[in-house]
């Protein structure tokens, strides 16, 4: 298997004094940092892991949650299921939180695929998101767990309503945080990864910024750099939010 992966965390705004977000590139973690464009791996294994972490900005450590739980995904990962995992995660945080008051309330987002050979298992909780790319048409693969998103599910509201809701139902009711968390929303989604397919991992910055139109325009173009370039521009252009996202192609026929 031969990945190619274009990738970047940033700070976005300069209304922001840090980065929140955390990014990991299988056995490489990028946090408590802001790259100053996008930068470029390539892996040749049969297993690999990727994942975006994005600390919820209403609580001042959130940084350290988004790191934390990427440390223990790429710690936990391969010995269980994934649900599991990131259940497993969540226990301890809290764990955590009990020797460390000030991280107490610290909450990260949670999005990432482990590819293998041909095939790819999203896992998400959070708005954070991944998309698939194929034939140059743009698929959202994750849902975002918000209020919003549980009224529609559940029925409650209307998909004119829904789109029609106020940003005050955006609020997450899916994260991982330093304290208790009984009913933590995890979502997994397994797909054919084939030759040429292409994955967006992505904060909420990324979504924020561009609307699904404007991101699938980008992947119009044929040349991989070029895509992550111009998301990377685009997105600085509006000074949103922390951004970071990970671009990853399967190149092996």
């Amino acid at each position: 298997m031969y990945i190619n992966a274009y990738y970047t965390t940033n700070i976005g705004s300069k209304k922001f004094s840090k980065n929140q977000d955390a990014i990991l590139l299988h056995e490489k973690i990028i946090c408590n940092t802001s790259l100053p464009g996008v930068a470029f791996k390539s892996f040749d294994k049969s297993s690999l892991l990727f994942a975006v972490a994005d600390g919820v900005s209403a609580h001042r450590y959130s940084e350290f949650a988004s790191c934390k739980v990427l440390n223990l995904l790429m710690e936990k990962f391969f010995k269980n299921s994934i649900i599991k995992v990131i259940r497993d995660i969540q226990e301890e945080l809290e764990t955590l939180s009990i020797h460390s008051r000030k991280l107490n309330g610290a909450s990260t987002t949670l999005a990432g695929v482990n590819v293998e050979h041909d095939k790819a298992t999203i896992f998400h909780t959070g708005d954070s998101r991944v998309y698939l790319i194929r034939d140059k048409k743009l698929k959202l693969l994750t849902t975002d767990h918000t209020q919003a998103n549980a009224m529609l599910k559940k029925g409650e509201i209307t998909e004119e309503e829904f789109r029609n809701l106020s940003n005050i139902y955006s609020m997450l009711i899916g994260y991982l945080v330093y304290g208790e968390n009984d009913n933590l929303p995890v979502d997994v989604t397994k797909i054919h990864f084939g030759y040429k397919d292409i994955l967006l991992i992505c904060t909420d910055g990324v979504n924020d910024s561009l609307n699904d139109n404007e991101i699938e325009s980008i992947f119009k173009s044929d040349d991989l750099n070029t895509q992550a370039q111009t998301l990377f521009q685009k997105i600085s252009q509006k000074e949103i939010d922390n951004f970071s996202f990970i671009i990853i192609s399967n190149d092996l026929k």
